[in-house]
């Protein structure tokens, strides 16, 4: 469990399962832990993705470095401003 302070001064919270303001990217390079049956390889999915948070207020998404060690977020702000409420269900 984590929090997130984003810049617009919201707090996410990873608590919930399955939490609305977190999920994962994986790079388009790194698709090898996708067998051609469309099944995933999870002994190689942990290491390789990265996490990612969206502030329901603002709709700035914060994305991990690639190093699971390195606690550092980069933030992106949607033009509009808008939530895209890529995690929810």
């Amino acid at each position: 469990m984590s929090k997130v302070n984003c810049p617009c001064g919201n707090q996410l919270s990873n608590v919930c399962s399955p939490s609305s303001v977190e999920g994962y990217l994986l790079s388009g390079y790194q698709r090898d832990v996708i067998s051609d049956d469309g099944q995933i390889q999870a002994d190689k999915l942990c290491s390789i993705l990265r996490d990612v948070w969206e502030c329901q207020s603002c709709g700035r998404l914060a994305i991990a470095y690639p190093s699971r060690g390195d606690r550092t977020l980069k933030w992106y702000k949607p033009e509009d401003n808008i939530p895209g409420k890529l995690f929810d269900e």
